[in-house]
């Protein structure tokens, strides 16, 4: 038995069926006229080995790979050609990281410098450099709320917001 994928008009796996051997070769004709189940089918495998994975409902067909993979984590993620999903590039500056299970940048402030620091809302270059500064001489900080006591110029509502920031490797 052989194994095909229909396709969404998007490329969305909708469901896989088995076709006989005897007609693997004329998959797509098989299922969309014979059987009369109209649509794009491609054929997939369990082994992987035609178009990098078994397709799974859910999974999106790369015409341009010509492979199946799973969704994409995040809208903003590329696929590459060896089947998985890259991060876009990281924003300006140090510190950016994905944290694990997440999908997207976020700043830690502990390791960040001035331009990174910009890229919050509420931080210019002068309360970048305050938060540097106080960093250097205080030591890391514990939580965004011991940054917002710790630095004048940033209160709790102003973290509050910065959802893309944390402080991480304070020990």
């Amino acid at each position: 038995m052989s194994n095909f994928a229909e396709l969404s008009d998007t490329s969305h796996v909708l469901r896989v069926v088995s076709v006989p051997d005897d007609q693997e070769h004329r998959g797509q004709d098989f299922l969309a006229t014979d059987l009369g189940l109209g649509g794009t089918w491609v054929q997939t495998s369990y082994s992987g080995n035609i178009r990098n994975k078994f397709a799974g409902i859910g999974d999106f067909y790369d015409a341009d790979l010509d492979i199946f993979a799973s969704p994409a984590p995040a809208p903003d993620y590329t696929l590459n050609a060896g089947g998985t999903w890259s991060p876009p590039p990281a924003p300006a500056g140090q510190g950016w990281a994905i944290p694990e299970g997440e999908t997207a940048w976020h700043l830690d402030i502990n390791l960040a410098d001035a331009i990174a620091l910009d890229e919050l809302d509420g931080v210019g270059p002068t309360v970048a450099h305050a938060i540097i500064s106080e960093r250097d001489i205080a030591g890391l900080f514990a939580s965004l709320e011991d940054l917002a006591a710790r630095v004048d110029g940033i209160g709790t509502a102003t973290t509050d917001n910065w959802t893309n920031a944390f402080a991480g490797a304070a020990e």
